[in-house]
């Protein structure tokens, strides 16, 4: 090799005028003059003869021979249990010489066993990656999957307390269908909250309406059952004079009047003394813990109340109230529709007196 003087390679070749086979390795001596580096070449050589490759094939526990090579050889077909041919070339790289090996049971027998091995080995590989794919699945998808489909539900049930959690540091698809889902609830819920309290107000004055205040003389039923409270009591009040100012100044006036004493009322609001608009001029009171005397104290104020005058657009808006009152004690029998017949039947009564 004249382009590179440092080039060493080893053949093996089985020349015409040899019986055996020869290794021959061949590799440049350097000189130690600068000028002249390169200083010849060192060749070995070895003879491939029938005790060195029996010695190797002891060593090896392999059986093999080396054959010169033949068109014949080159043909033929390598089998697991038998023979094959490994082929080498010469220097004008054509085929030299073959190593003939013979496969015995003994090593068939270990490449089964090595194969078996090998799939044993795959297949744990295999089991652990998908156990450790599931885990991973179980952990980051299935699991807050379950969160969602249980969020989703209990948003149709109106059964949820706490919005799913989303990962502070990273986002990915089930945080931002998370997110959706938090914002859905949130939407929901805000609506709901804004029905419940809908169906149990009046929109014209704020102020309780008749289906609520049915659901609280239930809960007061249950209070006074439970020894929580004594008596109560419930005044039904009627506006006079109401209708005369509806229909000679118009509706608007009226809308007025009603939202003005709805104001008042809920000026002189207590937990234990509650307004409610029960019709078009009528409304309730409740008073909790109450009693003859106590009613006879709060009477004045509710007519105080509600005469004072409301201006409006020029016009003075004045009305009074007749009012029903009856009690409802621990040891009396007594039903929501009872009481309000007997204040009902009370209250007309009054507005009969103050007609005279």
């Amino acid at each position: 090799n004249t382009k590179n003087p440092y080039f060493a390679w080893t053949k093996a070749v089985w020349l015409a005028s040899t019986p055996h086979p020869v290794m021959i390795a061949i590799a440049p001596v350097l000189s130690s003059d600068p000028v002249q580096k390169h200083g010849g070449w060192m060749v070995l050589m070895r003879i491939l003869d029938q005790d060195y490759v029996r010695s190797l094939a002891e060593q090896t526990d392999m059986p093999f021979s080396i054959e010169r090579s033949t068109p014949q050889m080159q043909d033929e077909t390598v089998s697991f249990i038998g023979s094959f041919i490994v082929g080498t070339k010469t220097l004008t790289e054509q085929p030299s010489f073959g190593v003939r090996i013979q496969l015995t049971p003994h090593w068939e027998e270990q490449r089964l066993r090595m194969f078996g091995t090998i799939f044993m080995a795959a297949f744990m590989l295999l089991f652990f990656l998908m156990l450790f794919g599931y885990v991973l699945m179980e952990t980051t998808v299935l699991r807050r999957l379950h969160e969602l489909t249980t969020k989703v539900r209990g948003i149709e049930l109106s059964d949820v307390s706490e919005p799913l959690p989303v990962q502070k540091n990273k986002t990915d698809e089930i945080d931002v269908l998370a997110i959706a889902i938090n914002g859905m609830y949130e939407h929901v819920s805000k609506a709901n909250r804004q029905l419940s309290h809908d169906s149990r107000h009046d929109a014209l004055t704020g102020l309780a309406n008749r289906r609520d205040l049915m659901l609280t003389l239930a809960d007061l039923k249950n209070r006074l059952n439970d020894g929580d409270m004594n008596s109560f009591g419930l005044m039904l009040l009627d506006l006079n004079g109401f209708k005369p100012l509806n229909d000679n100044i118009g509706h608007a006036a009226g809308d007025v009047v009603l939202q003005k004493l709805a104001e008042r009322f809920h000026a002189i609001a207590t937990p234990d003394l509650r307004f409610f608009r029960v019709g078009g001029d009528e409304f309730a009171v409740l008073v909790h813990n109450a009693d003859e005397t106590t009613i006879a104290t709060i009477l004045p104020r509710i007519h105080d109340t509600v005469k004072t005058g409301i201006y409006h657009d020029g016009h003075l808006l004045q009305v009074d109230a007749s009012i029903g009152v009856a009690l409802a004690k621990r040891q009396s029998p007594w039903s929501a529709d009872s009481l309000l017949r007997t204040a009902d039947t009370a209250m007309y009564k009054n507005k009969r007196q103050r007609q005279r």
